[in-house]
């Protein structure tokens, strides 16, 4: 709901985004630090802007997922920032890169994007090649018919990134490997800045030589 001032002129909101205003400028004039530059310009953006909100919700945004905050445009970037995610992370929402899932859970950001099939990376690429390939649906074949919902599948995917063992591979770059079943684990490839590239089952004694060759940790 908006409200407006008696006059039905000054939206609420804006009257709040003012007194942020005045608060974020002395502030900044008295310490200019980045933190204070980035909270002066985002309340100088939301009273500008009436209905946009101003910086005060910052607190608000570590119970909102990476892939809601990719979405709310041009302060997208600079809210993830602030709750730590990596500025490649950043850089790629301020792009418009399609985010489908992200994790900072280990200390590094790791994303999962629409990609491209044509490219041969992200979600796209992972749906193209290693669900709706020629072998099938890789995932529930490996895994169990539960992953026939894609949005399992990307669940496991995310959840790889979080517990698995990562490796890297002197050509291939880094991954992570998690094992789901006696049977099979889960290899997802990063690239250098995080990006998910592909993600698919791999049998565990493949795993387990993997680990062992190109060194791991948790």
């Amino acid at each position: 709901m908006k409200y407006n001032d008696p006059s039905g002129h000054v939206p609420a909101d804006t009257i709040v985004d003012g007194i942020f205003l005045a608060y974020d400028g002395a502030n900044y004039l008295l310490n200019p630090s980045e933190e204070n530059k980035e909270n002066l310009e985002w309340s100088a953006a939301a009273t500008a802007i009436p209905y946009v909100p101003g910086r005060y919700v910052k607190p608000l945004l570590k119970y909102v997922s990476p892939s809601d905050l990719s979405k709310i445009g041009k302060y997208a970037p600079d809210a993830l920032k602030y709750l730590g995610y990596s500025d490649e992370f950043a850089y790629a929402v301020k792009r418009g890169d399609t985010i489908h899932a992200a994790t900072n859970a280990r200390g590094k950001t790791v994303w999962l994007a629409e990609g491209s099939v044509e490219q041969n990376w992200g979600w796209s690429h992972i749906v193209d090649k290693h669900k709706l390939g020629q072998a099938g649906d890789e995932f529930s074949k490996a895994f169990g018919s539960q992953y026939d919902d894609v949005g399992k599948s990307k669940e496991l995917i995310m959840e790889a990134t979080e517990k698995g063992t990562y490796i890297n591979h002197p050509k291939k770059g880094g991954a992570y490997i998690m094992k789901v079943n006696d049977d099979y684990s889960l290899k997802v490839a990063v690239n250098k800045h995080g990006s998910i590239t592909t993600a698919h089952p791999l049998r565990e004694n493949e795993a387990k030589k993997e680990i062992i060759k190109y060194g791991g940790k948790k």
